[in-house]
């Protein structure tokens, strides 16, 4: 639970990308079990990023509510 909290203190304030390269940088620490846990963190966080990327290359349609995609 503790990194848990680091990781969402670390994304405070952040959008789209920015807040997957902040969590990916935990995934570079030496602790197996934090890397295991950011992985499965970053799988989440990253899920929507790809699916706008996938609807914007295959179908050319931009679904972006929060104003995170890096496209407009």
């Amino acid at each position: 639970m503790k990194w848990l909290a680091v990781i969402c203190d670390s994304v405070r304030g952040l959008k789209g990308g920015a807040i997957c390269s902040a969590i990916n940088s935990f995934a570079l620490t030496g602790s197996p079990q934090t890397r295991q846990l950011v992985t499965r963190v970053i799988k989440e966080v990253t899920s929507p990023i790809l699916r706008m990327i996938k609807d914007w290359m295959l179908d050319g349609e931009i679904n972006d509510p929060h104003l995170e995609f890096f496209v407009t």
